[in-house]
């Protein structure tokens, strides 16, 4: 519980939906672990590690990040239930400006000056606290810079007509008066380089709450309407599946294909590996993010190529400004865009530079192509980012041996359980990852998660407690992160018998026969080959 007394090094977060909570805290954490690295090397990446833990350090943990910079809910009583708003200590402004750049969960951040149960009293606190040259010198070090200001009105909890904001307002003249007389800084709503003032009021729980108000100087915006380049860069909306020329029925949501690359730490020039690659979404959005090479791999053909069942809806494609023509136009190496994968009409599409568009190959999860490094423990791979299937829209299945001349390229397969999907993917990513590198995927589930669910592997270990997204029913699922460690050599266990069933003893994992238990049939469950 915060109390009444300011902190000169806290920060204010407010997050967009409070039932969201758990996915703001990964990916704040995410973040904020990679806020100081700066690209040298070989795809930008760094060389060696910051003060701050960055994503290539792998003893960086969720706890450790919210422990080291006091991040926590901004909770008034015990009653108030799940916050969007949230604290922390230690960043700079310079780095809470870094993380909220990226943050697509963030509505804004503010360092935070005073805070009071009412205005008057914050009024009070406000003008104590710019006493003398604190105005400038502490409070706003850029007012020699800019000549106007403006206050950002933000009720939590309720909403407030224009004649009480103007009420509020008010109460703070004498502090409005003090910029103008002695900053010379005028009111401006319209001036682009206006300095922001943040008001901010918690009426989640009006009648228990002790400090509902609070007052800081607003720093900067979360990525959710300008994601990517800061000059180019567009909403989330922008990149919305319906806008799309090329989508499937299980392409990742914009919203949360970006989410994944934040807790991942994709950043600029790096390699980005999604096995279950579909329809390219989340490489559409790690695209966006910068990284510099985007590799995938399915097992369905009619996917990567566009035929089957896939939504096709071409629209008119602008030429981007490097010159990258749209799908179905030549382009310089005399193929034509519609000859690629499917997937990269979107990339064409979002005028998404052609050196980051993916490479895409049909491969079987479980029967290894991705090769490591030879002789040497450290991998190639950044991150791998993953949604794999869960048996209901899409089947769990693997390449089968047929003894029959198929005439075509049709390739035989058959079902195979979820937990099989699971330890491929683990042997993957403790072979390929490099040290510090993560694996972000999701893990459907019946039940609540436990560490059991996942497959024992020494060489990757937790981010942090997995993020829960309810889907329908009983049926969720959960965000998972997992680091590959530096000190430990890839191996994995394998956690069933030669028949595909779990072993003796073995506790039954949320995701087990997951296709059967949903539909209420038998005849799904996926170690039986269908």
């Amino acid at each position: 519980m915060v109390t009444g007394v300011e902190d000169d090094d806290m920060h204010l977060w407010f997050f967009r939906a409070q039932h969201l909570e758990e996915f703001a805290v990964a990916e704040w954490c995410s973040l904020c672990s990679g806020v100081r690295r700066q690209p040298s090397g070989p795809y930008g990446r760094e060389t060696a590690p910051t003060p701050v833990g960055s994503v290539g350090d792998s003893d960086t943990s969720m706890a450790s990040v919210q422990s080291q910079f006091s991040f926590r809910p901004l909770c008034w009583c015990v009653k108030s239930g799940s916050s969007p708003l949230y604290c922390s200590t230690g960043l700079t402004d310079v780095q809470a400006r870094q993380i909220a750049s990226r943050s697509i969960l963030l509505r804004y951040v503010m360092r935070l000056w005073v805070q009071g149960a009412t205005h008057a009293e914050c009024a009070h606190r406000l003008l104590a606290r710019a006493a003398g040259d604190a105005l400038t010198a502490e409070l706003l070090p850029d007012a020699g810079r800019r000549r106007h200001f403006r206050f950002v009105y933000s009720p939590c909890g309720k909403r407030v007509d224009m004649e009480s904001q103007m009420a509020v307002f008010g109460q703070y003249a004498p502090f409005v008066r003090r910029l103008r007389d002695e900053c010379g800084m005028q009111v401006a709503l319209d001036a682009p380089d206006a300095e922001r003032i943040g008001i901010v009021e918690d009426h989640r729980d009006a009648r228990q709450c002790t400090h509902r108000v609070l007052v800081g100087r607003w720093l900067a915006s979360g990525a959710y309407t300008r994601v990517g380049d800061a000059e180019r860069g567009r909403g989330v909306a922008y990149y919305a599946l319906p806008e799309r020329p090329f989508i499937g029925t299980t392409s990742m949501d914009a919203e949360l294909a970006f989410l994944m690359a934040n807790v991942a730490g994709v950043r600029a020039g790096d390699v980005v590996l999604d096995p279950y690659v579909g329809t390219g979404s989340i490489l559409v959005a790690g695209a966006v993010m910068g990284a510099g090479v985007l590799l995938g791999a399915d097992l369905d053909m009619r996917v990567l190529r566009g035929i089957g069942k896939v939504t096709h809806r071409f629209i008119p494609c602008r030429e981007n400004v490097d010159g990258n023509p749209p799908p179905g136009e030549p382009v310089a190496d005399g193929t034509c865009a519609a000859s690629r994968p499917a997937m990269c009409r979107n990339f064409a599409a979002y005028g998404i530079r052609r050196s980051q568009w993916p490479d895409v190959v049909r491969a079987d999860m479980l029967q290894p192509m991705w090769a490591g490094r030879p002789g040497a423990s450290a991998g190639w791979c950044d991150a791998i980012i993953c949604d794999p299937p869960y048996g209901i829209r899409e089947g769990t299945r693997r390449a089968a041996a047929s003894h029959k001349r198929i005439p075509s390229r049709r390739q035989a397969t058959r079902r195979v359980a979820l937990d099989e999907q699971l330890e491929a993917l683990f042997h993957l990513a403790s072979h390929i990852l490099i040290p510090g590198g993560r694996l972000v995927f999701w893990l459907p589930s019946l039940a609540p998660f436990t560490a059991d669910d996942l497959p024992a592997c020494p060489a990757l270990r937790s981010f942090g407690p997995p993020s829960c997204q309810r889907l329908s029913g009983q049926l969720q699922r959960f965000l998972v992160t997992m680091v590959r460690t530096s000190d430990a050599m890839p191996s994995a266990v394998d956690s069933r018998d030669a028949d595909g069933r779990p072993r003796a003893g073995a506790r039954v994992a949320g995701h087990a026969n997951l296709a059967a238990r949903v539909f209420g049939v038998s005849a799904r469950q996926e170690y039986n080959p269908s």
